[in-house]
Parts: C-alpha cells; structure tokens; sequence
C-alpha cells in the first residue's frame, strides 16, 4: 500500500507519486485523491490544491511513461482483486 503523505506542497506530486511506485511489487495499491475542486468541495474538504495536483498529474502525458518504467499498470480494484 501506498499512497499516503499529508496534501502539503513540500514536493511536487509527480516527485511523491515516483517514490511510491519506486519499489512496485505485485499488488501495490497506490491511493490517490483526484479532483475538481468547487465551491460545494472546499465547504466540505479541506483537501482541494492535493486534489488537483493529482488529477493534473494523472491525467498527464508524464503518467504512463512513469508506469511503464517501473513496470506498473492501472487497474480498477475489482479488476486486481478478480486476478489472483
């Protein structure tokens, strides 16, 4: 599992969402926290600036080279669960 840091800005999220595939192994679950951040969203969750950092990222031409250097692919949940 992976995944985890505390929505600061201390380090660009590619840099972060490097070091958690860093070390993939089979069944690494990384979580994230994309977003469209809204007014209805910042009245609920403090967790806005992170979650668009992510989706930027996500959604990026720099994902799937990442990915692919460390030998990861992204697969919904029940999809990794059903493989085993």
């Amino acid at each position: 599992f992976s995944g985890i840091y505390g929505f600061d800005d201390r380090a660009p999220y590619p840099a972060r969402f490097a070091c958690f595939v860093a070390y993939a192994r089979p069944g690494l679950l990384v979580m994230t926290h994309p977003g469209l951040v809204d007014d209805v969203l910042r009245g609920a969750d403090p967790v806005t600036t992170a979650r668009e950092a992510e989706l930027r990222f996500l959604a990026s031409a720099e994902l799937p080279g990442l990915l692919a250097s460390r030998g990861v692919r992204v697969t919904r949940l029940r999809d990794a669960l059903s493989d085993g």
